[in-house]
C-alpha cells in the first residue's frame, strides 16, 4: 500500500518504519520506492494511532490526547493544522484509511477542574476568615477520603544533592534553611523530598551527566504518619454532580500530584502539617515513563526532619551516571491547552447567557483564544445551552 518513502515527515517516516516490516523487493505502487512498506489496513490504522494519537497524547497527569481516529466523525479540516510535509502525508493517508481524524476535546473534569477543585479554588480567593475556613474544610475532606498510610524505621529514603562544596556536611541533605514555595508548601512550612529508590531521586533531582552527584541515604528513626497519594481511590459519581464520578481522583492526579506549584498542592500539605501529619508520600511525575511503569513514589517531609531528629543520616554515597537512554514517540505539534486558558474559558461558559444569540456567545470565544482545542472544550462547557451554540462556535 505505502512504502516508507512516500512519507515527507521526518517524525511519520520514522514511526512508518516501526511499523512496516521488510520489503519483498517488488516496488511500491504509490512512489516505486523498494523500502519497508505498510502493507495491510491494520498497518495504516496503527500509524495513525501512534503518530497521530499517542504522538499527541498530553504528558503524565493529562493523559488525553488532542486527536482521535473515528471511522465515525466526519473530518472537519479546520481543525487539523499541520505543518507543509504533514499535511501532504495525510492527505496521502486518507486515501487508504477509512477513518478520520478529529479534535479531541475531553471533558474538563478529566483534566482535573472538578467540583472540588472550584470550591478550593473560590475559597483560596475568598478573603479573611471566611476563605480560610471554607478552603480548610475542602482540603479535609480530600485527606479524610484518602489513605493515611506509615513509613517504617527501616525504609530507606533517597536524597540528591549536586555539586556540593561541603559533602559531608549533615544539614546539606535536609530542607533547605530558607523556606521557598514548592509543590507542597507555600513557603510557611519548611520541606524535605526525598524518592524511595536511586533512579527517581535521580530523575526528580534533573541531574546532568558533568554533575558530581551526591546520594544520601536516609532512615526515619520513628514511623512517619503521611498522606498517601499513590493510589487515590476513584469515588463514585455525585447525584447531583450530573452523574460523573471521579470528582476527587482527577482532581488529586492533575492538580496536586502533577501540578507542580498549584496553590490547592501548597494548602494542602500545609493543612496535613496542621493536623499533625510528618508527610506526604506521592508518586514520581516520571512513574509513567519508566520501563516497569510501576508508581514509583516520592515523599515530602515537613519541618527540618534531620535537624529535628525524624530522619537520621544512614550513608554517603557518589554517584556516576553510566547509560541515559531515551524511548519516544513521534507525532504532530499541537497546540496545547493551557491552565490560565481554561481557566478563563471556564469562567466564560458560567457566564449567563439567556437571552442572548449564540453568534455573541461564539464571537466571545474567538475573541478570548484562537486556540481550536479552548473552544471545542468550551463548547463542551456550553453543552447545556444547546447544540445551535455549540455549531456556532
Amino acid at each position: 500500500m505505502l512504502c516508507i518513502a512516500c512519507f515527507q515527515n521526518w517524525g511519520l517516516r520514522e514511526e512508518a518504519a516501526r511499523i512496516a516490516p521488510a520489503s519483498d523487493g517488488s516496488p511500491c505502487p504509490n512512489c516505486g520506492g523498494r523500502g519497508p512498506r505498510l502493507a495491510t489496513q491494520e498497518q495504516v490504522d496503527a500509524l495513525i494511532e501512534r503518530f497521530f494519537v499517542h504522538g499527541s497524547t498530553a504528558p503524565t497527569g493529562r493523559w488525553e490526547p488532542i486527536y482521535r481516529h473515528s471511522n465515525e466523525v466526519l473530518q472537519n479540516e479546520d481543525d487539523l493544522r499541520f505543518d507543509r510535509t504533514l499535511r501532504a502525508d495525510y492527505a496521502l493517508l486518507c486515501r487508504h484509511d477509512p477513518g478520520t481524524l478529529f479534535l479531541h476535546a475531553p471533558r474538563t473534569w478529566r483534566l482535573g477542574y472538578t467540583t472540588i477543585e472550584r470550591q478550593l479554588t473560590e475559597a483560596l480567593e475568598t478573603p479573611g476568615q471566611r476563605g480560610i475556613e471554607a478552603a480548610r474544610d475542602r482540603l479535609d475532606h480530600v485527606i479524610d477520603y484518602c489513605r493515611i498510610t506509615t513509613v517504617p524505621p527501616d525504609a530507606y529514603l533517597y536524597r540528591i544533592r549536586r555539586n556540593v562544596e561541603q559533602p559531608y556536611e549533615v544539614s546539606e541533605y535536609d530542607s533547605p534553611q530558607v523556606t521557598r514555595p514548592s509543590r507542597f508548601t507555600d513557603g510557611s512550612v519548611p520541606v524535605l523530598y526525598a524518592a524511595f529508590d536511586v533512579e527517581t531521586c535521580l530523575h526528580e533531582g534533573r541531574v546532568l551527566a558533568e554533575d558530581t552527584i551526591t546520594l544520601a541515604t536516609l532512615q526515619p528513626t520513628r514511623t512517619l504518619r503521611v498522606l498517601d497519594l499513590t493510589n487515590v481511590p476513584y469515588d463514585p459519581p455525585e447525584p447531583r454532580e450530573g452523574g460523573e464520578g471521579g470528582n476527587i481522583f482527577y482532581f488529586a492526579n492533575s492538580q496536586l500530584i502533577f501540578g507542580v506549584h498549584s496553590p490547592p498542592g501548597q494548602r494542602l500539605g500545609v493543612r496535613c502539617r496542621e493536623r499533625e501529619l510528618d508527610g506526604i508520600v506521592y508518586p514520581s511525575y516520571f512513574s509513567g515513563v519508566r520501563p516497569d511503569r510501576g508508581r514509583f513514589a516520592n515523599i515530602a517531609v515537613f519541618g527540618h526532619p534531620v535537624q529535628e531528629g525524624q530522619l537520621r543520616l544512614h550513608s554517603l554515597n557518589n554517584v556516576r551516571i553510566d547509560t541515559i537512554h531515551y524511548a519516544f514517540t513521534h507525532g504532530p505539534v499541537t497546540q496545547g491547552l493551557s491552565e490560565a486558558d481554561t481557566r478563563a474559558l471556564q469562567a466564560l461558559a458560567m457566564q449567563d447567557w439567556s437571552g442572548r444569540h449564540p453568534s455573541e456567545m461564539a464571537a466571545a470565544i474567538k475573541n478570548r483564544s484562537q486556540n481550536l482545542l479552548s473552544r471545542r472544550i468550551t463548547c463542551d462547557l456550553m453543552r447545556g445551552h444547546g447544540s445551535q451554540i455549540r455549531r456556532c462556535a
